[in-house]
């Protein structure tokens, strides 16, 4: 799965949209979920070297803590349910990010 120069840019918004919502910093995410700084900004800035399994559980993180929050996500363009189906075909089950 290949994502253009825009596809990366809509996803890093929409990243950026729900790690917002969810009232959280980027320290307790990249705590979270064993990331260092570095990752996480590679993640969220949606860069070449973003591993798609690490973005796509960033992704799931993200949107749990807006609705634990009591808040609605911001819907993704890119990384929607049925893009999921496709992308475990395109990859394995993954480790936690960081591990």
């Amino acid at each position: 799965m290949s994502l253009t120069f825009a596809h990366r840019q809509a996803t890093s918004s929409e990243l950026r949209a729900n790690l917002a919502l969810s009232g959280l910093t980027p320290a307790t995410v990249e705590r979270e979920l064993g990331l260092s700084h570095e990752q996480f900004e590679t993640l969220i800035d949606m860069t070449m070297q973003a591993k798609p399994h690490e973005v796509w559980l960033l992704r799931d993180f993200l949107e749990l803590a807006v609705r634990e929050a009591g808040r609605e996500p911001a819907p993704y363009s890119v990384l929607t349910p049925e893009m999921r189906e496709a992308a475990r075909r395109w990859f394995s089950r993954s480790r936690r990010p960081g591990g």
